[in-house]
């Protein structure tokens, strides 16, 4: 089975996230660890390059996904 997921990314000329749904990161078990330079609205985490989309990462690669980034 093919486990991949594609992750919509969003950047400005500073900083970068990616947007992920937040069931998601509870499924993962790592919705407690988003710090708070990353930023919530509705249903969706948008991950900050720097500080937590590394955490959702290693997370996917633990768990046999790849992933690409559009």
């Amino acid at each position: 089975m093919n486990k991949s997921k594609t992750i919509q990314f969003y950047a400005d000329p500073g900083h970068g996230w990616a947007k992920v749904k937040k069931s998601e990161l509870e499924k993962l078990g790592i919705a407690q660890l988003i710090s708070a330079c990353s930023y919530e609205r509705g249903e969706y985490a948008y991950l900050e390059e720097d500080c937590d989309l590394s955490l959702y990462i290693d997370a996917l690669r633990a768990r046999g996904f790849t992933y690409k980034f559009v």
